[in-house]
């Protein structure tokens, strides 16, 4: 039942993801007329800067706009793009994220190198802006105490000889540029009070939400797993009674905004308890022992440190937000105490062997499903993994574990974010 419902779950997530973009309201400045309102689709920093899907409502037709073609765009109380002629030979021009307006205009983008790049702008240059960076070059100069030639790297503050003409009509801010760093909250405070000391109120500052704080999570919850007993000598397997047992542990959400909002990386290390206890008879293969059968007793006690590693994407906005996810996961097995005791009533012989369990294992991967709602400053996540561990112990007199399966209830709590 818990297999089935996991499938419906991820069937019905499969189909939003295709079904749903990530619309959220927004606005429109075309190069004439009123400004649109409606929808905007929020895709990432990197695609925001090359491409704007609007639509007039949630049932509307969408339209895309391609820097050029519209002034800006925006999102309500959020998020401002305007399009801007860049100084760079690859891209043309862009729409760049803005984050001081006024006298003297600041801006960012994320270019196809998943790098942070800032531009400058004013009234004079618009459309086209200037970049801000910093290279390194190498110098080379005699050096009098060692009797050569040394050659050194050295940096240049390029970005500094940029922002110091266009600061000029206001020294006090202006001979702060010596200082300052080529950091998003330095150069915003700079231009912010380049801004206020002209015209204060012409000046929009607009502050970015840290959305990409990595953020820390605590988890609990149980797990039922299966696992069969291969007999190589006869071709056969059985399945122990499923195990029921804790899982807790610890976690961390990496958010991948600069790629797609939706998208997190999760690294976590869960400790899992599984316990194993069955009988089973078996026939012997050898058809001259007509009545010799097997009575097996497999017992196995398993603590296993995993430390999976998933990718997971959540779709709507708002309170509770339904999300899927699939990812790789390593083990260590901490606890491996596991053995079969078989006996052959027919020779009154009983001979117990010990498992020789693996203590690394690496599973074929895990998939899940669930919900995250806000709660607080954090947020509390309910969810379920299916997940399959192959070779789980070395053959031991023809016997081995294998196919492991296992199904997880999770609940968590994230701080932050």
């Amino acid at each position: 039942m818990k297999k089935q419902l996991l499938v419906a779950m991820l069937l019905a997530s499969s189909n939003l993801i295709f079904a749903q973009s990530g619309f959220r309201a927004g606005y429109v400045l075309p190069l004439s007329g009123d400004t649109l309102r409606g929808e905007v689709d929020y895709r990432g920093e990197q695609r925001n800067s090359l491409l704007c899907r609007y639509r007039p409502s949630a049932t509307g037709a969408v339209v895309e706009y391609q820097p050029g073609q519209i002034r800006a765009y925006g999102f309500a109380g959020g998020t401002n793009y305007q399009s801007k002629t860049l100084p760079e030979k690859t891209t043309a021009s862009a729409f760049l994220e803005a984050l001081v307006l006024g006298r003297a205009e600041l801006f960012h983008r994320v270019d196809d190198r998943n790098q942070d790049r800032y531009y400058i702008g004013t009234a004079a240059t618009a459309p086209a802006v200037q970049a801000l960076g910093i290279s390194d070059t190498t110098v080379t100069r005699y050096d009098e105490t060692q009797h050569r030639n040394v050659t050194t790297q050295q940096r240049l503050y390029t970005f500094r000889n940029v922002l110091w003409p266009i600061m000029a009509d206001c020294p006090s801010v202006q001979t702060t540029v010596a200082k300052v760093e080529l950091k998003q909250t330095s150069l915003i405070k700079l231009v912010s009070a380049y801004n206020t000391c002209i015209n204060p109120a012409a000046t929009k500052t607009f502050t970015p939400k840290n959305n990409s704080a990595t953020r820390i999570s605590v988890l609990g919850g149980t797990h039922q797993g299966t696992i069969r007993v291969i007999n190589e000598a006869n071709n056969t397997e059985h399945e122990l009674d499923k195990s029921q047992g804790a899982a807790f542990g610890v976690g961390l959400d990496i958010p991948m905004r600069r790629f797609n909002p939706r998208l997190s990386l999760l690294l976590q290390a869960l400790y899992v308890l599984q316990n194993y206890h069955s009988t089973y008879v078996e026939a012997s293969p050898n058809r001259f022992n007509g009545d010799d059968i097997t009575n097996n007793e497999v017992k196995a006690e398993l603590a296993t440190l995993r430390v999976p590693l998933i990718l997971r994407y959540s779709f709507m906005r708002g309170r509770v937000q339904p999300f899927v996810e699939a990812g790789f996961l390593p083990s260590l097995n901490v606890l491996r105490d596991a053995s079969v005791r078989s006996e052959r009533p027919r020779f009154q012989s009983v001979d117990t062997y010990v498992f020789p369990v693996h203590r690394f294992n690496v599973g074929a991967g895990l998939v899940g499903a669930g919900l995250s709602i806000k709660a607080g400053s954090g947020s509390v996540q309910l969810e379920m993994r299916a997940d399959r561990y192959d070779g789980t112990s070395d053959p031991i007199h023809g016997l081995a574990l294998s196919g492991t399966r296992g199904l997880t209830l999770l609940a968590g709590y994230t701080f932050g974010g």
